[in-house]
Order: structure tokens, then C-alpha cells, then sequence
């Protein structure tokens, strides 16, 4: 069956200026580090702990200790926490219903995996009425590379599932294009205009610019399912990366979905209520907010704490 592996922000959550915002803002109120450069797909890693631990080292001469990580962690969550209180964060069109979906239906397995820190996209799931916790899911708590996020999140999957038949990964990034030809499994990318002119050029099969069309995003599955050489493990001879070689004209058609699925209905997506009760790891210093947005993810309590004020500088590019 196949595997179906989810990037979140940009990807289910429509989080990534909310959480580039909060990451700048920490850099400069915890660390004293301004004039930071946000194109994220400059760094030799693209995620929470990459890209933190690279401009530590550049600034300092130095990694940043386990300390360090941890109070820089508690900031930025807790800023997270405040601008999700002030203006809930929402999921991307039609991610909810697929996930729902995909979980009611044997012939589909779902993980994910993330450049985000685990209790960051533990809260921007909550926020959108997802839960993390219901899926197998690998983290930058796991790595710094997402070529080894991906890699970890698999291996969960095959723990809890078994050996999938085929996998895919679906991402708004270049840096998730490089980390699946790298892996060595195929790649599916949401964005539109000239989001999805990247992503294309960077080699996704597909292009969509949200799970509004679940029907046409799963009917892309299915075809990529069926390439040979889905079964065989990630990065060897034959991976199933080899087939987007190909041709120009293969390429093109999957594409075309992509573009269809732009054109077609904007029509409103329903959050669909958690219906799980499963206790999320705790983290101590993690905000509270209001239990009945985080009901069935761990969550549970008041307003989140409000030490630091202002909103960080507007139009920051996306990075997980």
C-alpha cells in the first residue's frame, strides 16, 4: 500500500510567515542576532535546528549549546503559541478532509516529516484542528538534514505499518525536492503561480496548489504508485527517483494536474474534529491555550504567556 509522507508548514498549515516571523523575532530578542537572511534555501540545511545552529555558528564562532537550543525553543514556541492565541492558525484548503480520508481508507498510509521543531508543528497542527500524534512522524528533534527526517519518518512508518509498496512525499519546498531525489522516493509539491514553477523545475512530478481536488491529488498517487521499482528501498541502484528521468513529455502530463487543479473549485473546507484522546509528549515550557482547540492532541489550558510584544517584520520567505 502506498505511503503518502506530509510536509506541514505550507503543506497542511498555512503557518510558514506566522512561523518565520516568530524564528526571526527569537534570533534577535534571544540571541541578539539581526539582519538575518531569510531566504532559507541559502543554508546547507533548511530546518528549525539547521538553520539555527548555522547562524549561531557563524555569529559566534561556535554551536550553540544544549542550553542555548533549549531557551531559543522556548521563546520562539512560546511566540508561536501568542500569534496563534491573537489569530488562529488555519490548514491549508482541503488538508483536513484528505487526512481524513486517507486515515479511513487500507489502501493508504500517512506519515510526516518536517524541517519544524516536533513541539512547533505539534502546536501548528493543533492550531489548524490536526493532530500531529496520529501519525508516525520524524522531526528536527531527529536531525538536522532533511534528507535524514525523511529517512526516519520511513522507518517509523515501516514500525508501525510495515513495508509500504510505494512512498511519496509531499512538500512546498525546493529544499523538499532536493531531500527526496537525495532519498531517492518521488516528490509531490503544493504552491502555486511561481511557487509551483520552482517546485516543478525542481522536479516535482506534481504540482497542486492545495487538496481542494483530493480525487485529483490521489489519482497522482496512485499513478506514481505504479512506477516500477516502488517496493525497492530509498537511494539504491533503481530508486524510484530514476523514473522522473524518464522524459520531458511524462513530466509535463503529471504536471498538468497540477494546473487543472488550480482552475477548479475554491469551494470552503470543514475542519474535522479530533476524535482521539491521546496524550501528547509534555513539554514544560509550552504555552497554554484554550483546550477546546487542541482536544485530542495533548493540549489543555489558559492564554499563552504574552512576555514579548510586537509582531515580527512582514514578508518573510517560507522555510519548513
Amino acid at each position: 500500500m502506498p505511503l503518502v509522507i506530509f510536509d506541514i508548514d505550507g503543506t497542511l498549515t498555512q503557518t510558514t510567515n506566522a512561523d518565520a516571523n516568530c524564528f526571526v523575532r527569537s534570533l534577535a530578542e534571544v540571541c541578539g542576532f539581526r539582519e538575518v537572511d531569510t531566504d532559507w534555501s541559502g543554508y546547507k540545511h533548511a530546518t528549525d535546528s539547521g538553520v539555527f545552529h548555522e547562524i549561531h555558528q557563524d555569529r559566534t564562532g561556535r554551536p550553540p549549546s544544549a542550553f542555548e537550543i533549549s531557551r531559543f525553543r522556548q521563546h520562539f514556541v512560546g511566540l508561536l503559541a501568542q500569534m496563534s492565541y491573537e489569530a488562529p492558525f488555519t490548514a491549508v484548503r482541503g488538508a483536513s478532509l484528505l487526512l481524513s480520508r486517507l486515515a479511513g481508507k487500507a489502501e493508504h498510509r500517512v506519515a510526516l516529516a518536517t524541517g519544524a521543531w516536533r513541539d512547533s508543528a505539534r502546536l501548528k497542527m493543533a492550531c489548524a484542528g490536526l493532530c500531529y500524534d496520529h501519525y508516525p512522524a520524524a522531526s528536527s528533534d531527529d536531525a538536522l538534514d532533511r534528507d535524514s527526517i525523511i529517512r526516519r519518518s520511513i522507518e517509523r512508518a515501516a514500525e508501525r505499518y510495515g513495508r509500504p509498496d510505494s512512498t511519496v512525499y509531499v512538500g512546498d519546498g525546493v529544499w523538499d525536492a532536493r531531500a527526496c531525489r537525495s532519498v531517492g522516493i518521488p516528490f509531490i509539491g503544493i504552491g502555486a503561480g511561481s511557487q509551483a514553477t520552482r517546485l516543478s523545475a525542481a522536479g516535482a512530478v506534481s504540482v497542486f496548489p492545495d487538496f481542494s481536488d483530493a480525487d485529483m491529488f490521489l489519482s497522482s498517487v496512485h499513478e506514481i504508485a505504479a512506477w516500477p521499482n516502488q517496493g525497492a528501498p530509498v537511494n539504491q541502484a533503481g530508486a524510484p527517483w530514476l523514473q522522473f528521468e524518464r522524459s520531458a513529455s511524462r513530466i509535463a502530463e503529471l504536471g498538468s494536474l497540477g494546473r487543472k487543479a488550480e482552475k477548479e473549485s475554491r469551494g470552503k473546507v470543514d475542519n474535522v474534529p479530533m476524535d482521539s484522546e491521546r496524550e501528547a509528549e509534555t513539554i514544560s515550557f509550552l504555552p497554554r491555550l484554550s483546550a477546546s482547540r487542541f482536544r485530542g492532541c495533548g493540549y489543555s489550558g489558559a492564554k499563552p504567556n504574552t512576555h514579548s510584544s510586537g509582531r515580527g517584520p512582514a514578508g518573510i520567505s517560507t522555510r519548513k
